[in-house]
């Protein structure tokens, strides 16, 4: 998490550049990305409660810079990424919905 913090947010940390913490973080897209060569979600061919609590952490290390992960080596992990982010379970919890304002109804959940 540090990695990926000092990564996303590199102009709070100058003292390296967002290319040096990316790398520090690509040590574990190296070892996820092994385990991809034997199973679909990390640990086994189902999805599991491993792969649901590192999803996010690898989405946003992802998005920092989407171009560069789209040409990087990670041809698992991007194909992995991809099959979460389309998951319906995904996509509903991330529904977006209007920002409520003062004297609207709102949405009821």
């Amino acid at each position: 998490k540090d990695h990926l913090d000092q990564y996303k947010y590199a102009n709070r940390f100058p003292e390296f550049s967002a290319e040096h913490y990316r790398g520090q973080g690509e040590k574990l897209l190296c070892d996820l990305e092994s385990l991809l060569e034997k199973s679909m979600h990390l640990l086994a061919d189902n999805i599991t409660l491993a792969a649901i609590a590192i999803f996010p952490f690898i989405r946003q290390f992802a998005f920092v810079d989407k171009d560069w992960f789209d040409q990087s080596q990670y041809t698992n992990l991007k194909t992995w990424l991809n099959n979460m982010l389309e998951m319906e379970l995904f996509k509903e919890v991330m529904k977006k919905y209007p920002q409520w304002t003062t004297g609207s109804e709102g949405v009821k959940f």
